[in-house]
């Protein structure tokens, strides 16, 4: 179990003896279905690595592996593991164009999505709220990367509709 994003996919070819390492290519698959950049060659230890992550979204998906075999090593297939992708925790930050405005002047309210993972951005709508009271409409959200590639997301909403007073947004 995982927190979404991209995973990195690795197996490792031995035979029963323990001696010798294996050669040739490895072929990953996830939910049955072949990955970018099949077949992956073995390293001298007879590992082989997905060179980069390997997209998935959150719920549960079947990996695999299976080797072609050489002159010194049988072709195999791995049994499937189940690998469950949970959905990435996030936090909500809004800030505003400006802390105090008069009556009746606009005003842009941003909302940045923020999480850990490195999957792709969050999407969909923020609705924002003065108080309870909702203001405008929803706001879409723009995909952003943030620190160390991780996957963020803005919405903003222009308005000069908040009630006068000490509003929290």
């Amino acid at each position: 179990t995982g927190p979404y994003g991209g995973i990195f996919l690795q197996a490792t070819v031995q035979g029963q003896s323990g001696v010798g390492n294996a050669t040739g290519t490895v072929n990953f698959t996830v939910d049955g279905q072949s990955i970018a950049g099949n077949p992956f060659r073995l390293h001298a230890n007879g590992q082989a690595v997905t060179p980069s992550a390997i997209p998935t979204v959150p719920g549960t998906h079947s990996i695999a592996a299976s080797y072609g075999g050489d002159a010194s090593f049988n072709a195999g297939n791995s049994t499937a593991s189940a690998l469950t992708i949970t959905k990435a925790a996030t936090t909500i930050a809004v800030t505003s164009s400006a802390k105090i405005v008069n009556a009746g002047s606009n005003l842009v309210l941003t909302a940045t999505i923020s999480s850990s993972a490195t999957g792709n951005s969050p999407t969909g709508t923020v609705s924002f709220f003065s108080g309870t009271t909702p203001i405008g409409g929803p706001a879409a959200v723009s995909a952003a990367t943030g620190p160390g590639n991780t996957a963020m997301g803005t919405a903003s909403l222009s308005t000069a509709q908040l009630p006068v007073g000490t509003d929290s947004i």
